[in-house]
Order: C-alpha cells, then structure tokens, then sequence
C-alpha cells in the first residue's frame, strides 16, 4: 500500500513538472513549424492572380512638385494617416488617402543631421514609427520619427540591424571571413549598447576567394510587432527574442538551395550562381507569408497560405489585376495588411495608349490617370489582404 501511495505520488509530481515545462514551451515557442515547398511549387509555377489574397484595391497617386521626385525603386509603406516613400537619397511623407506631398524625412547631406542613403530591407519600424538611414560612419545609423527631427545617431550595430522594442535592438553580422561565429547580437542602446545575449554562427566556409555581397543578406520583418530574420544561403526564417531564435518557417528548396561553403568561389560567383534559388523581399500578414524568387535575373512571386499550409510560385514578377482589370501588381512591401505595389507613371501612359478598349471599361476615379504626365511620381496600389 506504502509503494503504491509512493509511487502515485512520484507519478504526480513528473505528471506536473511535464505540464509546467510543456506550459513554458508553449508560451515561448510558436505554435508551429511551418514547411514551406518552394521546391514543388517553383517547379509547378503558374500565373497567380490578385483576387486570390486580396479583397480590393486603392490606388494613390502621389503629388508631383518642384524638388519632390521620387528616385529608382522606391519602397514604400503606410499608417493609417502617411504614405512614408523611401528612394537611394529619399525619405518623402505623403497623405494616406489624397497623396499630397507633406514633408521630407531627414535630408541627404555630409552634415551632422544628413544620412548617406538609405536602407533597403527594413527602413521603417511600424510599431515605433521610425525612419532609419545609414549615417556615414562605420555602421552608423540615423533614426527619424514622422515629423522629420532626428531621434538618435546610433554606431556599433553591425550591417544590418532591426528594433525589438524600445530599448532593445538586433543586430545582424555578415560572415565576411567565413569563420565568423556570430550571427546576430542583441543589444541594450539604453544602456550604451550593453550586449545582452550572442546568437552564434555554427557555419563556416573556406575563407579563400572573392567573397560576394548579398544585397539583403540579412533580412528583417516584423509582424504583430514580432521580429523575424532569415539569412541568405540558410533555410530557416526564426522569431527573434532577446533569449532565443525560435523556427518558424522552413523553405524547402531541395536542389535550388545556394550551397553556403561555396559562396565565395570563383566558379560559383560566375556561373553556379544563377542555377540556385535567393529569396527576397519577405513579409508576412495573418494568413500569408509572401516572398520574391529570384533565379539568375528572373523574379516571380511566392506565397505560403498559412491556414493550408500549401505555396504556389507565379510564372511572372506580377499578380494579375483580375480585381478590376487595370494594371498588374509588383509588390514591393507589406504594410499594415496592405500588399504595396506602385506603378511608374510612363508606365500608365503606355498601358492606356495599348489597351484603349480596356479603358473605356474602367471607372471614373481609374480614367482619370489617363492624363497623368511620364515624369510624374508613381501611383501607388494599395490592395488590401484578405484576413
């Protein structure tokens, strides 16, 4: 009787201690691991059209004046009261819903409040409404809120960094020698950039060679003002916290994966490279991870629909415009639900001067673009994301 008490207990006491720690895990981990195809889908691409993610669209065209033109490839994203655009030497703040020209964020310049030019994976901090640009300096940046005065002048944080929260910044280290054994470093900036934790780096390549620079080698994305990063030639994209990377999504590329010991060989830098798939330009929302493909200097769309767990890849760098038959979507971010694309307004001349019967068709508020001038700034289509 004595044992069988006894040994109930014990049973007890592990049946606890498994309930708490599996209690912990799930408070701390995210509810699952995500694979992704990219594999299958890429080798089944076809055409993806918008109305599949997206409910409507809102097109914006953003005012044109003296010394207000926006530069090649703007990124853009969106509150509900701003449109903040960002080009090479640009931070430009127009109105969300008429697009007039407010104010410029900062300025390009050598002076003490100037930047060198912007960045292109994660400018703008949604949750804290900041601008960020490359001081001149070694690994300077400057931060900007909305009403163009600067924040901070910031040094020390690596070659690309991200905002955890109001104290608390991620930065990112390249792996330039090949034996780099950090990854990413968390740092306190309130504390004159006291670290907090070293993620390591657990892979190497021959340090021999010309190394190549990825343009978004490390990327950053927030949603539900959660931090995720995902590294070029690796697999995994991770919630980042100050104690721990967690798994969130894996990409299945299988033979398209770009080996990460040979990204510095000769051979690969000049031919190999273009057989390998790079991702880019990744965002998420509630029921999509998007991402770009890119494949020698092709580009096409992917899309993991999370709720299925199932991914298609476009055969094309556009979504077609099935919604009301204008012009094809090229996204260039994710903001606050909205899938952001923009149109070059030469762009739109030609489409109405090749599609005159397709024209007569369109409403009102989309007809009116037909006398917008080719070195206006572009018009924005904001198509909001299915939820």
């Amino acid at each position: 009787m004595t044992n069988k008490l006894y040994s109930g207990t014990i049973f007890l006491i592990i049946s606890y201690i498994m309930f708490i720690l599996y209690g912990c895990q799930e408070l701390n981990t995210p509810k699952s691991l995500h694979r992704i195809d990219i594999l299958t889908a890429f080798e089944n691409k076809n055409t993806i059209n918008l109305s599949s993610i997206a409910e409507n669209i809102q097109y914006v065209q953003l005012e044109t004046k003296k010394g207000v033109q926006l530069g090649h490839s703007p990124r853009f994203y969106l509150n509900e009261s701003y449109i903040i655009a960002f080009a090479a030497k640009q931070i430009y703040l127009f109105n969300r819903q008429t697009g007039k020209f407010i104010r410029e964020i900062g300025h390009f310049g050598q002076d003490p409040e100037g930047y060198r030019n912007t960045i292109f994976n994660y400018p703008y901090d949604d949750e804290k409404q900041i601008c960020i640009a490359h001081g001149w300096g070694m690994n300077e940046y400057l931060l900007y809120d909305l009403k163009g005065g600067e924040i901070i002048s910031i040094s020390d944080l690596g070659n690309t960094f991200a905002i955890l929260n109001d104290s608390i910044y991620v930065a990112y280290i390249k792996n330039l020698t090949g034996i780099e054994d950090k990854k990413l470093i968390i740092l306190n900036i309130n504390q004159n950039n006291s670290i907090v934790n070293i993620f390591p780096n657990y892979l190497k390549f021959d340090p021999s060679g010309n190394f190549a620079m990825w343009k978004a080698q490390g990327w950053f994305y927030k949603y539900n003002d959660e931090l995720h990063f995902f590294e070029q030639f690796t697999d995994t994209i991770y919630q980042v916290t100050p104690e721990k990377l967690f798994p969130k999504f894996v990409l299945v590329m299988g033979k398209f994966a770009p080996p990460y010991e040979e990204q510095n060989k000769s051979d690969f830098l000049k031919h190999d490279v273009k057989e390998y798939i790079f991702i880019e330009n990744i965002f998420e929302s509630e029921n999509y991870l998007l991402f770009k493909i890119k494949i020698d200097t092709n580009i096409f769309n992917g899309i993991y629909y999370k709720k299925f767990g199932t991914t298609k890849v476009s055969d094309s760098n556009y979504f077609i415009n099935n919604i009301d038959s204008f012009i094809p979507l090229i996204y260039s971010t994710i903001s606050n639900n909205y899938l952001i694309g923009y149109c070059e307004a030469f762009n739109i001349k030609k489409w109405f001067e090749d599609n005159s019967e397709k024209a007569k068709k369109l409403p009102q508020y989309l007809r009116r673009l037909e006398d917008i001038k080719e070195n206006d700034n572009p018009v924005l289509m904001l198509a909001k994301l299915k939820e």
